[in-house]
């Protein structure tokens, strides 16, 4: 994991440094020369200009245009207020002006044709907590930031704005601020974290030991539980169930309602892996809590997806939430409706549980849409709930009651989908069933799994259909 730090935290990293801050211009200075000499292709012949500020950003770029000028490369400076000479060929700008700590409006002079640009620590007018707006920053081709990723390079436009972003170590530690391992407060989930942290079956595992219990399906979206259930059992889950609301489900000739191999949902085949179970066994929502006493062998449950809107669903989630020992995913329709009943049911659980909200849904929970600031949505979504807060988006968020954070920026435009939620549902239950690790590493595992699985298919014409297989691929390259 890579730690994360807002503005605030890397303020007090510089305070609490042992080295001189002329000592740490010039280490910084020297990460911005060299990533611009890579940009540059070389330094004889090329031109460069640095559009300097009055703080430790400005110095910055100062020392980088003497360095570059040692290198051949011809460079102006001007003040973050001046413009630059438009009749200038140059090669490369360098946006030293201001860094994470902006705190007003800031519109950097136009710049004169499509020439690169380089940002020290982050593209100025970007807000360095949210990544949201605070002027009119630059398109950056790249950004060398120092120390650590500043929250604001991840969230917001900052992924869009920030271009290539290299982190450079000019000796400052920031383990005071943010802690080390698994009690990192914020931190970037990577690859090599899914092949160490995500769960592997035992030698000696049954299937029971890793079930998911999918509830959803509801007439008319049955296809949000069938990729549901897809999609936990190409994640590992050993064994499948899905029950559905009274009047959908297969029904056989068994004594208890059961459809194995080959069950499925009106209108959506489910694999032949998946049992189908139907929730009016007893009848109704009221039947609900007698199912789950029945299969308390599962290692998580998934509820809402395709499950309907109403009182009576809410009832439902509510029974099911008070009545499992198990892990609990909620998301898509059972987290529509349920406002403070819900947090409140949650938050008297004493096992691990996931919301799973998008914006809407986010208000729909807490009466107020997330804003700005993602990093604070998510975690008063934590506190509020007692549960693990994932904060659909470009950049996930994924909060802990505890007050962790943990980011995954995995995945592109392609989730922008119908039905890709309902599988990353999938994926959290089935890493859940898996393993007993820290809960917010797992969620947040299974969330950069989704998106890095994502970018294995096709840029136009992708579908949520897709992904599962795509998941099951994506485990075996990360895990190996």
């Amino acid at each position: 994991m890579e730690p994360v730090l807002t503005p605030d935290e890397m303020a007090a990293v510089d305070a609490a440094a042992s080295e001189r801050m002329g000592d740490l211009v010039q280490r910084a200075g020297g990460a911005v020369a060299r990533s611009a000499l890579g940009l540059l292709g070389g330094g004889y012949g090329r031109r460069a200009h640095v559009v300097a500020g009055p703080g430790n950003n400005g110095a910055d770029g100062r020392v980088a245009a003497e360095l570059l000028r040692r290198r051949g490369v011809r460079v102006s400076i001007g003040d973050h207020a001046d413009s630059i000479p438009a009749d200038a060929a140059l090669d490369l700008v360098i946006d030293a002006a201001f860094g994470t700590g902006l705190s007003r409006p800031y519109a950097p002079p136009d710049l004169p044709g499509d020439v690169p640009v380089l940002a020290v620590d982050i593209p100025s007018g970007l807000d360095g907590r949210t990544g949201g707006f605070c002027g009119a920053p630059w398109r950056a081709t790249a950004t060398i930031t120092f120390a650590a990723l500043k929250s604001g390079l991840l969230l917001g436009h900052g992924p869009e704005f920030c271009g290539r972003v290299e982190v450079a170590d000019i000796g400052l530690s920031v383990e005071a601020e943010v802690g080390t391992g698994d009690h990192l407060t914020r931190a970037l989930i990577t690859n090599g974290d899914v092949g160490r942290c995500w769960p592997r079956r035992a030698a000696d595992a049954h299937k029971w030991m890793s079930a998911v219990w999918i509830i959803g399906g509801a007439p008319g979206m049955t296809g949000a539980a069938a990729l549901t259930a897809e999609a936990a059992g190409r994640a590992g889950a050993g064994y499948v169930l899905v029950s559905a609301p009274p009047t959908v489900g297969s029904r056989s000739s068994t004594d208890d309602g059961r459809d194995v191999a080959g069950g499925h949902l009106p209108g959506a085949p489910l694999p032949v892996e998946t049992v189908v179970r139907s929730l009016a066994a007893t009848g109704g929502v009221d039947g609900w809590p007698h199912t789950v006493a029945d299969e308390q062998r599962v290692g998580a449950l998934v509820i809402g997806n395709g499950l309907g809107c109403g009182t009576l669903v809410l009832d439902g989630v509510v029974r099911l939430l008070a009545l499992s020992d198990a892990a609990v995913v909620l998301d898509a329709d059972a987290l529509g409706a349920g406002g403070a009943r819900l947090l409140d049911a949650c938050a008297h659980r004493r096992a691990t549980t996931v919301l799973t909200p998008h914006d809407g849904e986010y208000e729909a929970l807490m009466g107020e849409a997330p804003g700005d600031d993602r990093l604070a949505a998510a975690a008063r979504l934590a506190e509020r709930s007692g549960a693990i807060a994932l904060l659909k988006g470009p950049t996930t968020v994924v909060a802990a009651p505890d007050g962790r954070v943990r980011l995954s920026s995995a995945g592109d435009q392609r989730l922008a989908t119908a039905g890709t939620g309902d599988v990353l549902a999938g994926v959290i239950g089935a890493a859940l069933a898996l393993g007993e690790g820290d809960a917010l590493t797992t969620v947040a595992v299974a969330a950069h799994v989704h998106g890095t699985a994502a970018m294995g298919g096709p840029a136009t014409g992708f579908r949520a259909g897709d992904l599962p297989k795509l998941v099951g691929a994506a485990l075996d390259d990360l895990v190996r």
